[in-house]
């Protein structure tokens, strides 16, 4: 098998690759890149060089928006920082919305300067915006605004849930996605458990007849 060639230093348009990331699961090479925006994004040998991927998403967001007049943003509904904005505005807003109670309905809101889209947009692409990452709330209570959200991943955005289930473990508080993580043990699996009435005791029991325990008590 020929070895792929080391892209790490080269620039493709806005990316940089900084290092090997591992293979697709065709086999195909892949790339940890660095945006000139300062995200991160893996991206496949082939599609670096044929020029398929020129930034981290970013770009095609800034063009999109750059051809949109004043008066037709609405057509920036194709992309995914749209929805993202609109779904909040929904949620908190929409009395219909199947999640307004959790939003709207407990006082949650947009503050004023996001209920202008392209404000929202500035912010996300600011700071840290990519398509794999979710709007997230550091105060679960507080408003969407600037100084109470990130761009989280799923297993931050977790941790960050008001139903966040947690449980006493060997003394500590823990949450049942941290003891996932801990003792490589499904989160799905722990999740089962507490949802089909396990006991608390009987549920850290199962965690301590893991053999990950064992060899993390070692």
């Amino acid at each position: 098998m020929t070895r792929p060639a080391n892209l790490v230093g080269q620039r493709f348009s806005r990316l940089v690759v900084v290092k090997r990331d591992g293979s697709d699961k065709w086999g195909s090479a892949t790339w940890m890149c660095k945006c000139d925006c300062g995200n991160e994004t893996v991206i496949r040998t082939t599609t670096l060089r044929n020029g398929g991927a020129q930034s981290c998403g970013c770009l095609n967001l800034e063009k999109a928006i750059s051809r949109c007049p004043d008066n037709a943003r609405h057509k920036l509904s194709r992309t995914r920082l749209y929805r993202v904005w609109a779904g909040m505005k929904s949620r908190c807003y929409n009395k219909n919305h199947k999640d307004y109670a959790s939003y709207g309905g407990r006082g949650i809101k947009l503050c004023d300067e996001w209920l202008v889209s392209d404000n929202f947009f500035e912010w996300a692409l600011k700071n840290g915006y990519s398509d794999d990452l979710t709007i997230d709330r550091i105060d679960v209570n507080g408003e969407y605004e600037p100084s109470n959200c990130r761009w989280a991943n799923t297993i931050q955005q977790m941790r960050n849930r008001t139903i966040t289930i947690k449980v006493l473990f060997d003394g500590e508080e823990v949450t049942l996605q941290e003891l996932s993580e801990r003792y490589n043990i499904p989160y799905a699996t722990l999740y089962w458990r507490y949802k089909n009435n396990f006991s608390q005791e009987r549920l850290i029991e199962s965690v301590k007849s893991h053999k990950s325990y064992e060899k993390r008590k070692e």
